[in-house]
């Protein structure tokens, strides 16, 4: 193999491994024993917004969304930007604390700082990928206004506002 075949199977790699990061992130929840039948169970009895939606279509809207997060990283880490992958990995991180704070910890607390350290991270992630890609910027935004609907759920929960 050349040089440039082997750069280019490892940017392939690489972009692969990146575009499924979130996915993969987000089926970990599968993996952590009782996790997915908690959330489910305890989801449909929380004091819920009139905007919550059914516990089905969340977890079709957080798969499209990790994908197009995905798809958006890809576009904007062809270069070592470990910046933009440690903000990238922030967003996930807290996001999957917040979840586990609330379903598993039932610690509204904690789940109200992290959603909000959840939708600093994805704000500043979103800027950041805007400003290397308008594209990639204008897809991440769905994930941003997606935060914010999760940020106001928390809201929500924390301050009884149902």
């Amino acid at each position: 193999m050349t040089d440039i075949t082997k750069t280019k199977t490892f940017s392939l790699t690489k972009n692969i491994f990146i575009l499924l990061l979130p996915f993969i992130t987000y089926s970990t929840t599968y993996l952590i024993p009782d996790l997915n039948n908690t959330q489910s169970e305890e989801y449909k009895e929380m004091h819920q917004s009139k905007l919550t939606l059914p516990i089905w279509v969340l977890f079709m809207i957080w798969c499209l969304i990790y994908i197009g997060m995905g798809a958006s990283m890809v576009k904007v880490i062809n270069q070592k930007k470990y910046f933009i992958l440690t903000l990238y990995i922030i967003q996930i991180i807290t996001n999957y604390v917040r979840a586990i704070s609330v379903y598993k910890l039932h610690n509204p607390n904690i789940a109200f700082i992290m959603s909000i350290i959840f939708l600093i991270a994805v704000i500043i992630n979103n800027i950041v990928f805007f400003k290397r890609s308008k594209k990639s910027g204008i897809a991440f935004f769905v994930y941003t206004t997606w935060a914010i609907y999760i940020f106001y759920l928390q809201l929500s929960m924390k301050f009884k506002l149902y």
